[in-house]
């Protein structure tokens, strides 16, 4: 890109955001640029409030100081574009979108450079361009569709960088550089598990990697689902396998052992807190949202209220990864090969575990709609909340739609359809929203990446050292024949890997486990 064009472009850039003449934004680009990082961070501002806060704002910080002439065209983009949407003016579209062909054209140049596997301008940008992407900023200031793939190309593309530089990047000093890493693992994964295909960081390797150099949260979140998307890849192909059956009985195994892998997360992280996750409260706490959703409401009677916007993000991830394994393990126990092993008693638990699932995802829209969220704890707590509580009702859609429950769809329906702050028209119907807008739009978005990493989760993961499913299997001297994956599954049973007795829901377990007051 020639210099002179960049200098002419940057120039415009400035005059653009700040509205003042040529004269006053040479003496300190640097300060124009800090300025629109603080619009973007104004919407974070709850983030400041809570322990540890100021350290997640410096990794933000951080995140943005560009490594080369990629990533500050990348960056770039993704402020003027984050500012021309707070402004809501038309004057800044035509620049946001000057600005994205300059980063994607920055960016080709810097991946056509010889050592573009190991420059770090390339990888940062491919992330930050994949951020933007995810946000849907670039298809709301052009007004052009972007394209359901779009985000996929640059996520796919930062796993790619990072496969080729192999595992030993992870034992790199560099912070960001472990950053960039653990984006590609939440993105990477959130396209794997939509796209149902293998994720391209889960294998061997990499995983042994990551358990000698990674600790805490960032390592045990991955650990727990890496398998998950070739899981699912299995069951789309078992029907054209030669043993279905023996295929379909290693998949169950492993999707028990990451439902068990959940739930070893999940109260470890209970552990650490001082007080319960959340509370149940009647939908009556919440009459605004009575007001917004008439007798759909009531479709819920009892829902769900969180002490901040931590623990409720990091439930509502973990009850839709929970969905996705229930949801796998009900799909087989109603394929042929399963049902001699299975009972309609079995199969009806299972539907119910799925049910779960989605409603207590669809319990939590309360807490994040109503203004009292808001006024109490900022309003980009509620926008940011809405945005992690659509992309998990998605998933509660598709699972209603199965079942053909149309009540809830309503509820489903008349909760999407509400428009928030930075949110696109949400006025089509849930089950026509691609997954991108639903999924990765809260999933992938900067703070919540890095809530996940730096504040979600227990601090020392319990699942360091255990031996996998398969890994165990394989260390059995016992036939294969004698472990009925099925049976681990029956009310009542015993065996150390059911995920809970069938007598009490997992929400009331979940509840008592603080001995929460009931409001």
């Amino acid at each position: 890109m020639d210099d002179t064009l960049v200098k002419s472009h940057r120039l415009h850039f400035f005059e653009t955001v700040t509205a003042v003449s040529t004269s006053a934004m040479i003496d300190s680009p640097a300060a124009f640029r800090e300025q629109l990082f603080m619009n973007f961070v104004t919407n974070f501002a709850i983030v400041a409030m809570m322990s540890g806060g100021k350290e997640i704002l410096a990794l933000l910080h951080d995140w943005f100081t560009p490594r080369g002439k990629a990533m500050a065209a990348a960056t770039d983009c993704l402020l003027i574009t984050q500012f021309a949407h707070d402004a809501n003016l038309d004057r800044y579209r035509s620049e946001g979108g000057k600005q994205h062909s300059l980063a994607i054209n920055a960016l080709r140049r810097s991946l056509s450079k010889p050592d573009a596997v190991s420059d770090d301008d390339a990888l940062s940008a491919t992330d930050a361009l994949g951020v933007c992407e995810a946000m849907g900023l670039r298809e709301l200031f052009t007004g052009l569709p972007q394209g359901e793939d779009t985000w996929r190309q640059h996520s796919r593309g930062l796993c790619t960088l990072l496969q080729l530089r192999g595992p030993q990047c992870l034992s790199s000093p560099s912070e960001h550089l472990h950053g960039m890493i653990f984006n590609a693992m939440q993105a990477g994964l959130g396209d794997s598990i939509s796209s149902r295909r293998a994720f391209t960081l889960g294998g061997p390797h990499w995983q042994r990697a990551l358990e000698s150099s990674c600790s805490g949260r960032v390592w045990c979140m991955y650990h727990m689902v890496y398998r998950l998307p070739e899981l699912l890849e299995r069951m789309d192909n078992m029907d054209s396998v030669a043993d279905p059956d023996s295929e379909a009985l290693e998949v169950l195994t492993e999707l028990i052992d990451i439902q068990h892998k959940l739930q070893e997360w999940l109260f470890a992280w209970y552990d650490e807190m001082p007080d319960s996750p959340f509370r149940t409260v009647s939908v009556t706490t919440y009459p605004s949202f009575i007001a917004d959703h008439g007798p759909l409401a009531d479709q819920f009677p009892v829902v769900f209220t969180f002490p901040s916007f931590v623990e409720a993000m990091g439930l509502i991830g973990y009850w839709t990864m929970l969905l996705f394994v229930k949801e796998a393990i009900f799909d087989l126990s109603t394929r042929p090969y399963a049902l001699e092993h299975t009972t309609q008693h079995q199969r009806d638990a299972f539907c119910r575990d799925v049910y779960e699932c989605a409603d207590a995802i669809c319990q939590c829209a309360p807490h994040f709609l109503s203004p009292k969220t808001a006024s109490e704890e900022c309003q980009w707590q509620a926008g940011g909340g809405a945005r992690d509580l659509y992309g998990s009702m998605f998933w509660s859609v598709r699972w209603y739609e199965k079942q053909k429950d149309l009540r809830k769809l309503e509820f489903c329906k008349s909760v999407l359809g509400a428009k928030m702050p930075g949110q696109r028209d949400a006025q089509q119907s849930p089950s026509s929203a691609p997954v991108d807008d639903w999924w990765v739009l809260g999933k992938v978005f900067l703070l919540q990446r890095l809530l996940w990493r730096e504040r979600i989760g227990p601090k020392t993961c319990a699942l360091r050292g255990r031996l996998s499913a398969s890994e165990r299997n394989s260390m059995s001297t016992a036939p294969s024949a004698s472990l009925n994956p099925w049976s681990i599954l029956t009310p009542c049973s015993s065996v150390p890997l059911a995920a809970c007795s069938r007598e009490e829901s997992m929400l009331s377990d979940f509840s008592d486990w603080r001995a929460s007051p009931m409001v």
